[in-house]
């Protein structure tokens, strides 16, 4: 995931798998064929989201208030609008 290296800066023993499985996870959730054009950004920002809520984005998280929404999901939540809108650019 080099478009967020925050999730791979300090990689322990099972976080590869982490990753596929989420960016697995990502791609089964999201249709190719709705998304279009946008179908690998939804993937990248939808996944970047899950991660930031495992184990690899406490880091990332603000300890003041650790249930607030990611920018990756407010990202997310922007192109979902895009996509549902039938819009294919970014």
């Amino acid at each position: 995931m080099t478009r967020f290296p925050e999730f791979t800066e300090s990689m322990e023993d099972g976080d590869k798998e982490l990753l596929t499985a989420t960016l697995r996870a990502a791609e089964a959730e999201l249709n190719p064929r709705v998304w279009g054009t946008l179908f690998e950004e939804g993937v990248l920002f939808l996944a970047a989201d899950k991660l930031s809520r495992s184990r690899l984005g406490e880091p990332l998280r603000d300890p003041d208030e650790p249930a607030a929404q990611s920018t990756y999901a407010v990202e997310f939540e922007r192109l979902v609008r895009i996509a549902s809108m039938g819009a294919r650019v970014i």
